[in-house]
């Protein structure tokens, strides 16, 4: 492909226009894995897509850069209550094993390997009033018959295993209790009834929830 002094270039390019009424992606790729793809012993790449970004010592300042970058640029009513993002990622019906819906990883054994954060937020917009409204929003409204998203142990884990929780009503202590299991010494309950904070003073195995904050 050659280069266009000034001009944005892409090794392939398609515009498409779409308004029929079924699915439809401008590039698809389904990959479909036999038992035994793969290697057992040296780690493979298998993936439907994958973009490899690669470069050293780059001195331009107002490049973005990314091994896959998704663009949302919708503008105006939205009427879908489905999913809506510049990138979706999502856990096929059946599925129970995987990671996580986007996992993010240092790879690469032979050298320091490391960024300023798992994920991250910035913005490229001057216009005042600009932003998103949560840094993370795990509340999820039921909707078209599915049910409000279920957080099934924590809202979050943090290092260490200590967990952010929330629940209806008071934890409860013990080895069957609150937490048992994941939430380790440290992590902090929230009380969305009463509107109490309470923090594990016990163990992972088996929580002590200590009363910390009452609301007024």
């Amino acid at each position: 492909m050659p280069v266009i002094e000034g001009k944005a270039i892409q090794g392939q390019t398609t515009t498409h226009r779409y308004g029929e009424t079924g699915s439809y992606q401008a590039v698809a790729a389904d990959l479909n894995l036999d038992a035994g793809a793969g290697d057992s012993t040296n780690p493979k790449f298998i993936g439907a897509v994958m973009g490899n970004l690669l470069g050293d010592a780059l001195t331009k300042t107002k490049n973005y850069l990314g091994g896959l970058i998704g663009h949302y640029s919708v503008t105006g009513a939205r009427a879908t209550t489905y999913p809506a993002g510049a990138v979706l990622a999502g856990i096929g019906d059946g599925s129970d094993l995987a990671d996580g819906a986007v996992v993010a990883y240092v790879d690469g054994d032979s050298a320091v390997t490391k960024a300023n954060a798992a994920f991250k937020a910035m913005s490229n917009n001057s216009t005042p009033g600009s932003g998103f409204d949560y840094g993370m929003d795990l509340f999820g409204a039921a909707h078209d018959g599915y049910s409000e998203l279920a957080i099934l142990k924590a809202d979050v884990r943090l290092s260490k295993e200590v967990c952010l929780l929330n629940g209806a009503g008071a934890p409860v202590d013990g080895g069957a209790g609150t937490g048992a299991g994941f939430a380790q010494i440290g992590s902090m309950y929230f009380d969305r009834t009463n509107g109490n904070a309470y923090l594990n003073a016990g163990t992972k195995a088996s929580p002590t929830w200590k009363l910390i904050t009452r609301a007024a």
